[in-house]
């Protein structure tokens, strides 16, 4: 019975260190991500603008898109492999019109949400709409940028992939930049 334990033993710590190997960081960088909608505008990678296809690279990967005015002024996302750090310009001051406003529809229709610097939401989920009918989960198609800036991420608990629009945006439809009823989590700063 001694021996049987110790084998028993033995083999869960042969299978824990090999799933300890298998799950290091390679599949940390991978956990979740999965294939990434093609966006309707370029992507710049590395400094050069690509076609919007060229975002299935990173398929399957934990990549942070910026969405950006390209030379032309026309919109592009910035891919990059390092996690945004929201900070604030020293120029743009919160108050009360300081905002950004999330709906469930394009072009800014349908039922929303404001949230202003500062706040975040770890799970879409638990904001209901009105009558609490439905949450908001996976359900947000157009952001109005108010002066404030956002992160928005794939997964709940600020989980990666994610897209920053920044504050003199406007009004953004998501489905231009492959991110319709994507978002679970979000921060506003």
């Amino acid at each position: 019975m001694h021996q049987s334990r110790r084998a028993l033993f033995s083999a869960l710590v042969t299978a824990a260190a090999i799933l300890g190997v298998a799950a290091g960081p390679a599949a940390a960088d991978t956990a979740g991500a999965g294939v990434l909608k093609t966006p309707k505008v370029p992507v710049v990678i590395d400094g050069v603008r690509h076609a919007p296809q060229a975002i299935h690279r990173f398929d399957g990967r934990n990549v942070h898109l910026k969405l950006r005015r390209g030379p032309s002024g026309k919109p592009e996302l910035v891919v990059s492999r390092t996690a945004p750090k929201p900070t604030r310009s020293r120029t743009a001051h919160s108050s009360f019109w300081t905002y950004v406003r999330f709906f469930r529809g394009n072009d800014g229709t349908g039922d929303s949400f404001d949230r202003r610097p500062g706040e975040s939401i770890s799970r879409l989920k638990d904001i209901c709409t009105p009558l609490c009918l439905d949450n908001f989960d996976n359900k947000i198609s157009s952001v109005e940028t108010n002066g404030a800036s956002v992160t928005l991420y794939r997964y709940s608990n600020m989980g990666a992939p994610t897209l920053t629009l920044p504050e003199k945006w406007k009004r953004t439809n998501l489905s231009d930049y492959g991110w319709d009823n994507l978002p679970s989590s979000l921060v506003v700063f």
